[in-house]
């Protein structure tokens, strides 16, 4: 788990999981509070990489990743959704545009760890930025590509193995982190 691994910082990932050195701290006291020393900017950009860090070796332990069925079909089931939307033949496109750059990191039905990285990256900024669209299409369109990030989540948690402790840890402590940081 995280706080057993010798090279994070046990009050970055306090503060990551949204524990300060007390309960009754509030989330700026937390940001703002002692990490490895680091105080105000410097513990929260302290904090970001050491997260970072901990993402970056549970995905090289967990490996390639292989496609399996339950993607596949949950991917088929949102593209047949989409497209039996009322959405323009834009939107549809979008979404085939997004989807094509999925299927593309794959290689030979296996997705590296850096693969992973890229594409759910990608997947979540395409899904912001069609939320704030103000095209209604595109906006209709942000749900089923935040959907198809959770698949490919899924699809990595299914493969985590003996990882799979471990990465739930790092994704708690980064949704927490991000939490605390725009707070």
């Amino acid at each position: 788990t995280l706080a057993a691994d010798p090279d994070v910082e046990p009050a970055a990932v306090d503060v990551a999981r949204g524990r300060g050195a007390t309960d009754e701290a509030g989330p700026g006291e937390r940001a703002g509070g002692p990490v490895a020393g680091l105080s105000g900017r410097d513990a929260i950009v302290h904090t970001e990489n050491v997260l970072r860090q901990s993402y970056d070796e549970v995905l090289n332990r967990i490996g390639a990743i292989p496609r399996d069925q339950q993607f596949a079909t949950k991917v088929d089931d949102l593209k047949k959704l989409v497209n039996k939307d009322v959405l323009s033949k834009d939107a549809k496109r979008t979404f085939q545009m997004v989807l094509n750059d999925v299927e593309s990191a794959f290689d030979n039905g296996i997705l590296t760890s850096e693969g992973f990285k890229r594409v759910e990256s990608q997947l979540g900024a395409d899904a912001r930025k069609l939320g704030g669209s103000q095209n209604i299409y595109e906006g209709r369109l942000a749900p089923a590509v935040r959907q198809l990030q959770e698949e490919l989540r899924g699809l990595l948690q299914r493969h985590a193995g003996g990882a799979a402790d471990d990465l739930r840890g790092t994704n708690t402590a980064w949704a927490n982190f991000k939490g605390v940081q725009t707070a």
